[in-house]
C-alpha cells in the first residue's frame, strides 16, 4: 500500500462509519479490502453496475485471496465476504428503487432479479440480517432514501462505510 491509502486506513481504524472519499484510481477498493480483512466480520460490499460487481469480486480475490461471494446478475452465492448489487438486494428487502440515479447512470435492471427462485431471496435475506460491516460503493449513485432503508434493514451491521470519488479530484496516475 502507498502512504496516502496507509494513512486513510489509520483514519478508518479510528472509526466504526464513515464516507472514504478519494480521486479515481486512488484505491479505494484495496483500502475496503483491507477494512473487511482486519474486521473479520460477515461482510457486503454493495456496487451499483454488474461491471463494479465483478470488477469488486476479482480484485477482492486477488487481495484477500479467499473465496468471495455474489448476489447479483442472477447468481446467488453467499461467503464470508460477499459483493451485491444494489439491485438485488433491494429487491430481496422490498425497497424501491428509481430507474436510474441523478447521475443518469443505469442502475437497475429487472433481468437479473427474473432469474432468482424464492429459496434465492431467503438466502440473500438471511446473509443480510447476519451481515455485521456494510460498504456502499460510489454511494453518491445510491439515493438518499433507498440507501437509509437498507441499510435500517441490516439490523446487525453495526460498522459500515460509504466510498465515492472525490468531486473534482483527478484520477490518480498508476
Amino acid at each position: 500500500m502507498r502512504d496516502y491509502q496507509q494513512e486513510v486506513l489509520k483514519c478508518v481504524r479510528q472509526n466504526e462509519r464513515g464516507i472514504l472519499q478519494l480521486a479515481t484510481g486512488a484505491g479505494k477498493t484495496l483500502i475496503a479490502a483491507h477494512i473487511i480483512a482486519e474486521k473479520g466480520l460477515d461482510s457486503l460490499f454493495f456496487v451499483h453496475t454488474k461491471d463494479l460487481l465483478y470488477q469488486t469480486i476479482e480484485a477482492f480475490q486477488k487481495i484477500l485471496r479467499v473465496p468471495i461471494g455474489q448476489i447479483g446478475d442472477g447468481r446467488v452465492q453467499i461467503e464470508k465476504i460477499t459483493v451485491a448489487t444494489i439491485q438485488t438486494a433491494a429487491r430481496a428487502l422490498n425497497v424501491k428503487l428509481p430507474k436510474e440515479s441523478v447521475d443518469e447512470v443505469p442502475c437497475w435492471s429487472d433481468d437479473e432479479s427474473e432469474k432468482l427462485t424464492v429459496s434465492d431471496w431467503e438466502v440473500i435475506q438471511d446473509a443480510m440480517s447476519r451481515c455485521r460491516l456494510v460498504i456502499f460503493d460510489e454511494c453518491h449513485h445510491v439515493p438518499a432514501d433507498s440507501f437509509y432503508e437498507i441499510a435500517m434493514k441490516l439490523p446487525n451491521a453495526f460498522s459500515g462505510m460509504g466510498c465515492l470519488r472525490h468531486p473534482g479530484a483527478r484520477t490518480v496516475p498508476t
